[in-house]
C-alpha cells in the first residue's frame, strides 16, 4: 500500500487530474475545462441556479481558481475565487484542502472516477503496529459496504463516462464514502479509536455513526466510542486507528 501511494505522489499532478474532468460537491457542480477555461454551477430548485465562469491555472499539486463573471443569487460564495492544494491518498482517494474552505472545491475527501471526482465522507483508516492483514481486510471491507449505498444512491447512473458525478439538488451529506489507507501511526495503540473531524461536525457525527455501525459486524476490530478531533484541520471526516494487538480471526 505505501509503495502504491509514493507512485500516486510522485506521478500526480493537479493539471493531469482536473484537465477536462467534473467535479461535483452536493449542488455544485465544477468544470475544469481544456485551455484553463473554468465554470461552476450550483443548482438550487427554490432560488434559482447561479453560475460562474473564469480561468483555472495549476502548479504542481495547487490549483488557483480566478472568477470573470457570475450571474445568481450565490455569487457572493463564488466570486472570490480560490487556492487548493490537492492530495492522491489512495487509487481512487483524493483529499483537498481549500482556501476558503467553503470554496466551490471545498475542502475533503473526493472520490475520483473516470473523467470526474465527487465529495463524499471521508473514511481515513490507519495503524502503528497492526497486523498487515488486519489493515488491508478493513480498508476492503469497508469499501464493500460503501458499494451497497453507491448501487442504491446510483441505481440508474451510466457505466461510463462522468455522469455518476451529477449534482444532487441539495447540500445535505451524502452516505456514499471514500476510504483510503492512511500513514503510519506515530504512537503505539493500545486499542482502537474513532474519531470524528469538527471542520464540518454534523457530517462527522453522521460518518462515526456510520462507520460504528459498519463495525459493529468485525468484533474482532472492537467497539470505539467516537470523540470529537482536537482541531479542525482535518481533510477525513472519520478516521479509524486500529490497535495494535488486533487481528484478523483464523478460519474456521
Amino acid at each position: 500500500m505505501q509503495t502504491l501511494l509514493v507512485s500516486l505522489v510522485l506521478a500526480f499532478s493537479a493539471q493531469q487530474q482536473l484537465e477536462g474532468g467534473e467535479v461535483a460537491d452536493g449542488p455544485v457542480h465544477s468544470t475544469f475545462g481544456p485551455g484553463g477555461k473554468y465554470s461552476v454551477v450550483k443548482h438550487d430548485k427554490a432560488a434559482g441556479d447561479t453560475r460562474a465562469d473564469g480561468k483555472w491555472t495549476a502548479t504542481g499539486d495547487s490549483v488557483e481558481v480566478k472568477v470573470a463573471s457570475c450571474k445568481g443569487p450565490a455569487c457572493k460564495g463564488f466570486e472570490a475565487g480560490f487556492k487548493a492544494d490537492l492530495v492522491m491518498v489512495g487509487e481512487r482517494a483524493m483529499t483537498v484542502k481549500s482556501t476558503p474552505a467553503d470554496a466551490a472545491l471545498g475542502s475533503g475527501a473526493y472520490y475520483c472516477r473516470y473523467q470526474g471526482c465527487a465529495r463524499r465522507i471521508g473514511v481515513m483508516v490507519a495503524g502503528h503496529d497492526a497486523q498487515p492483514l488486519a489493515m488491508r481486510f478493513l480498508v476492503d471491507f469497508l469499501i464493500d459496504k460503501n458499494r451497497g449505498r453507491d448501487t442504491k444512491t446510483h441505481a440508474d447512473r451510466a457505466l461510463a463516462g462522468s455522469s455518476w458525478v451529477e449534482p444532487s439538488d441539495d447540500d445535505k451529506p451524502a452516505e456514499q464514502t471514500v476510504v483510503w489507507e492512511g500513514e503510519k501511526a506515530a504512537d503505539k495503540l493500545l486499542a482502537p479509536t474513532l474519531t470524528y473531524c469538527t471542520r464540518n461536525e454534523a457530517v462527522g457525527k453522521k460518518a462515526a455513526d456510520q462507520l460504528a455501525k459498519d463495525l459493529a459486524e468485525l468484533p474482532w476490530v472492537g467497539r470505539p466510542v467516537a470523540k470529537a478531533s482536537a482541531d479542525a484541520a482535518c481533510l477525513w471526516d472519520v478516521r479509524l486507528l486500529v490497535g495494535d494487538d488486533v487481528k484478523v480471526p483464523a478460519r474456521k
